[in-house]
């Protein structure tokens, strides 16, 4: 699961090795997360964690996966697509959503 750093509970286990960008290795797959590591990624600049599934997670701090919530989007606006301000606004949530997933990335 994908979760911002800022909203991770302490405990969680990394899914995925995190690194500098020139490539050195920061913290470890396989890594339980306190606080203390929680606020030192997030002093470094890392925003998003990969991290193992943990039931203790609310579905509205993870980061679901691009085409996953551009599916749910479609499908949300599906009943009144004939209607273009409601295109319109189907069109800004995507930019709104799209700008975010990119500035997380940087």
């Amino acid at each position: 699961m994908r979760i911002l750093t800022a909203l991770a509970p302490p405990d969680l286990i990394l899914g995925r090795a995190i690194t500098t960008d020139d490539g050195m290795p920061l913290v470890g797959r396989g890594t339980r997360l306190s606080r203390r590591y929680l606020r030192m990624l997030h002093d470094e600049g890392v925003r998003v964690l990969e991290c193992e599934e943990d039931p203790r997670v609310d579905p509205w701090i993870r980061i679901p996966e691009t085409d996953e919530y551009l599916r749910a989007l479609d499908a949300r606006f599906e009943p009144v697509e004939g209607d273009k301000r409601m295109r319109a606004l189907k069109d800004a949530v995507r930019g709104v959503y799209l700008d975010f997933l990119d500035g997380l990335e940087r």
